[in-house]
Order: structure tokens, then sequence, then C-alpha cells
């Protein structure tokens, strides 16, 4: 029995160390999408800035980016369904990387702060 509570024990504090690493993981990776988010912006005001014209890069770039198809949005037959789909990924990755990652940055903070 003793050894039964001790192992409990040591088991739940390394699962609390170890989510805590991996909660405050997100804040990183949060950030990285920011810091991501900036570097395409940059990027684009630089186009503009030199060849006078401003580059879109869509959501649907970072999808085609990380080989992910987007191939089943014309499998879809609702067209008003279809249309928010290719509405939500024509929008700027940019505005998508900063809320998302803000979005990881919080849920991150909400459960980590829920361990103590």
């Amino acid at each position: 029995m003793m050894f039964t509570n001790s192992f409990n024990s040591a088991i739940s504090k390394l699962c609390s160390k170890s989510s805590f690493y991996l909660f405050k993981s997100f804040y990183f990776i949060g950030l990285f999408f920011a810091i991501s988010a900036v570097f395409i912006f940059g990027e684009q005001c630089y186009g503009w800035l030199k060849e006078g014209h401003w580059t879109q890069h869509p959501i649907r770039i970072l999808f085609l980016e990380a080989d992910i198809s987007l191939s089943w949005m014309a499998q879809i037959e609702w067209q008003g369904i279809k249309k928010i789909l290719y509405w939500f990924f024509d929008q700027s990755s940019v505005l998508f990387l900063v809320i998302l990652g803000i979005f990881i940055a919080i849920l991150g903070s909400i459960f980590n702060g829920s361990d103590d």
C-alpha cells in the first residue's frame, strides 16, 4: 500500500510537470505562428514597395505548401457551404496565423492555469 501511494504520487508529479511543459510550449507555438505572420506580411510589404503591387498570400497557400489537398471542397454539393469555404480559404494568411497564434497561446494558458 505504501509503495502504491508513493508510486501514484510520483506519477502524478511527473504528469503534472510534463503537462506543465506541454502547455507551456503552446506559448512558443503561438509565438511561432505570430512571428511567421509578421514575416509573411513583411515579404508582402517588401514586394509592394519594390514592385508596386501587393502579393496575396491566402490561407489555401499554407495548405498547399504543407502538401494538404483542398480538393475535397469541389465535391461538396451544397453551393452555399462551398462558397463559404472558398471565401475562407481565400482570406489573408497573415490574419489567420495571428488569430491562430493568439488562440493557441490562450488555450495553453487556460490549461496551464487549471493545474494550480
